[in-house]
């Protein structure tokens, strides 16, 4: 196996090394559509932490909008 040493102690493999991508290893396994959908998920509450201190609000204040974007993700959850 072919190594080359790079920054400090950092080791890097050539590409002959590397096996599928990540996306394929999920795939394989049965796992892509819930890594997927978890992912959906958490920017969109991320989206939405941002959007509310940009807009200096919080959770009380956002609860029917909290409501709302809950049940939407659900559906979409439940269309995967």
């Amino acid at each position: 196996m072919r190594r080359e040493v790079c920054f400090i102690g950092v080791v890097k493999m050539s590409k002959k090394n590397i096996g599928s991508s990540f996306d394929e290893f999920l795939s394989e396994n049965a796992m892509l559509d819930e890594a997927t959908a978890v992912a959906v998920n958490r920017i969109a509450a991320w989206q939405t932490e941002q959007k509310m201190k940009a807009q200096n609000r919080n959770k009380t204040a956002m609860t029917s909008a909290a409501a709302v974007l809950d049940k939407t993700l659900k559906v979409a959850l439940m269309a995967v």
